[in-house]
């Protein structure tokens, strides 16, 4: 049963990725927060279609502590969900992302188009100054920056560096 909700869960993803992509070209002339709130579509849908498929549920509580004003949100990245939830909790954003998600083909064509800011992680300076730019850029546009700070997705419970120096 599991493996058939997952493949209904992955045709709905397979049937609205190009109408979602469709709608943010066609957005694109739009400015960015209406373009962004169009194409967020696309994750409310599928949370929609989470519920629907694999009865998966969620519970939000807290809200009335998101600022009014765009601001930054830092998260630990657990799986793809949060990335959807996010876009249907918080104010229109943008991710911080690796530019090589701008090149998968329909998905990546989209998500160009809700003004990432896409980073090459071997960067280095020249990436956090990127960062610190185009996030500033951003805010002042209305948008929320939505990053992951330590940059992948990580399993539950994982530390990077589970040992801590003593003082002194």
């Amino acid at each position: 049963m599991l493996f058939l909700r997952s493949l209904l869960f992955l045709l709905g993803q397979i049937v609205t990725a190009p109408i979602f992509t469709l709608i943010a070209f066609l957005a694109l002339p739009l400015n960015p927060v209406t373009r962004n709130v169009l194409i967020s579509g696309w994750a409310r849908s599928m949370l929609w279609w989470l519920r629907i498929t694999c009865n998966l549920r969620h519970e939000i509580t807290g809200i009335e502590n998101i600022p009014g004003t765009p601001s930054i949100i830092l998260a630990k990245h657990q799986s793809a969900w949060e990335t959807l939830a996010f876009q249907a909790i918080f104010p229109t954003q943008v991710y911080v992302l690796k530019r090589e998600l701008l090149f998968i083909p329909i998905f990546g064509w989209g998500l160009a188009m809700s003004s990432p800011i896409a980073i090459n992680r071997e960067g280095g300076r020249a990436a956090l100054k990127q960062l610190v730019e185009q996030g500033a850029a951003r805010l002042a546009k209305g948008l929320w920056v939505v990053i992951y700070p330590e940059g992948t997705r990580h399993l539950q419970g994982y530390a990077e560096n589970t040992t801590l120096a003593e003082p002194g």
